[in-house]
């Protein structure tokens, strides 16, 4: 059985338990055994295994280093074995760096890189309107050396007489790289579409928007709420005023006639849209409501934790990839459960997967993979009959822990 066999096999067997109590203390201890998931340093190893020869006698760490340094690259040692130890690199531009080193060092292809990034790093492999990780593809899809991908980089100078600021998606860049096969070719193409490699998550943001279009409550449903012109039968706005009000009862907070309810701003923000899906990502009475993180002090692992969305990671200008995918999981995720656990409509693990994906897809990230824990989380979840209860519970049993 393989690692994403197992967990998913882990995932049907936590199931069985029929009181919710009990399955949440047993989620958060899963999540929290630290044979339940792969660290960094195990899912490296079975990167590099894969690369050696089947009678090599020397160890994954010793196979690694010597490859890489007969490809003229030399890794700090402590970081090395840090990695070897299972820490996991921080995020960041200078960690993405070295994922691309350790795919030049181990010869990758493209699909082996991408596979390194998703299961191992937990991020996207190859941001293409970034010049340096297009030059990695072109690189790395030709089994070209890190320093082939190094002298092109040198050459890039931004000046063109074919400036074109024609706005291209992602998917058109990947193909028309493809079909670049000269090193000019490549510096040619990053010259001319400046404006290409200027831009961030298009469509991802726009894929965000349209979420929050749906499942955040209106100006013009507020208004009609205040006015008493409201189907109260509207599964969302009825759904919402009651959320506020337990909200409001269990903080001390009272509501006002304006439609603010305590320190939330209004029915129509950000904040009150994430207190009503996490029911617990603010805690605090009224005389000490700091809207601070459950996450600060929780025992949940660190890839749940980072980054989970908060209002402000909806404010961004430029959010970090993880940031985006981990806010369009939760605020789709939040619309099946509301279906299923309040509307009575089927949401089956397999549907649930099949249309995340198709949306992740869209939106250029990786698709769920049990093998990260936050994404196991929101399929373990879907396959109960009242997910948003049990994510409830998980996220505030495991904040108090």
């Amino acid at each position: 059985m393989s690692y994403t066999e197992n967990l998913e096999a882990q995932m049907f067997d936590l199931w069985g338990f029929d009181d919710e109590d009990e399955t949440t203390e047993e989620v958060i201890k899963f999540l929290n055994q630290t044979d339940s998931f792969r660290s960094f340093g195990d899912g490296l190893k079975a990167v590099i295994r894969a690369k050696m020869p089947q009678d090599s006698q020397c160890s994954e760490k010793e196979f690694f280093i010597t490859s890489a340094e007969n490809r003229g690259i030399y890794f700090n040692r402590n970081t090395v074995n840090n990695w070897f130890a299972g820490k996991k690199p921080k995020k960041g531009s200078q960690s993405r760096k070295h994922m691309y080193l350790i795919s030049f060092a181990l010869d990758l292809d493209v699909k082996e890189t991408i596979s390194l990034f998703e299961k191992v790093y937990y991020e996207k492999g190859f941001y293409l309107r970034r010049i340096d990780e297009f030059v990695y593809y072109y690189c790395i899809s030709r089994h070209l050396s890190i320093e082939h991908a190094d002298r092109i980089l040198n050459q890039i100078t931004g000046e063109s007489d074919n400036w074109k600021d024609v706005t291209l998606y992602t998917r058109q860049i990947q193909e028309e790289l493809k079909d670049l096969t000269e090193e000019a070719d490549v510096i040619d193409y990053i010259n001319n579409h400046p404006h290409n490699f200027s831009m961030n998550n298009v469509t991802a943001n726009k894929i965000l928007d349209e979420l929050l279009k749906e499942i955040r409550v209106t100006k013009e449903e507020k208004e009609l709420y205040q006015n008493d012109c409201i189907d109260y039968r509207n599964p969302k706005i009825s759904y919402v005023m009651r959320e506020i009000s337990l909200l409001s009862y269990s903080t001390g907070l009272n509501d006002t006639d304006s439609g603010v309810v305590g320190k939330y701003k209004s029915i129509t923000s950000i904040e009150t849209m994430l207190d009503v899906i996490t029911r617990g990502l603010t805690r605090g009475s009224a005389e000490e409501f700091s809207g601070k993180s459950i996450f600060k002090d929780s025992v949940f692992p660190q890839e749940i934790s980072s980054r989970f969305p908060t209002k402000q990671s909806f404010s961004k200008k430029d959010s970090t990839f993880e940031e985006l995918r981990k806010s369009i999981i939760l605020l789709y995720s939040y619309k099946k459960w509301f279906d299923k656990q309040y509307l009575e409509i089927d949401c089956d693990i397999d549907d649930y997967r099949d249309e995340m994906n198709h949306l992740l897809f869209e939106s250029g990230m990786p698709p769920l993979y049990a093998g990260n824990p936050f994404d196991w989380l929101f399929l373990y979840c879907t396959l109960n009959d009242r997910p948003l209860d049990l994510f409830r519970s998980v996220l505030e049993q495991g904040a108090i822990e």
